[in-house]
């Protein structure tokens, strides 16, 4: 396999994307940090993360485990 040697356009904008969602989100926390205590903040990132992950469970209708060992 040979190496590549740029980036093509498209990866160049997937890359932009994600650096803007990722830096959004260190912004965002900065934010919320000055209004809320961290504890409150990770409560409610992990209901939102929670949430949006069953919505796609839900909407993909993928198999939910059921036995209590998993």
């Amino acid at each position: 396999m040979t190496p590549q040697a740029s980036l093509s356009p498209r990866a160049w904008a997937e890359l932009f994307l994600l650096s803007l969602i990722w830096g959004a989100s260190f912004l965002a926390v900065s934010v919320a940090l000055g209004e809320v205590d961290v504890l409150t903040l990770v409560a409610f990132r992990f209901a939102g993360g929670g949430l949006i992950l069953w919505t796609y469970v839900l909407l993909r209708r993928l198999p939910v485990p059921k036995a209590p060992k998993i």
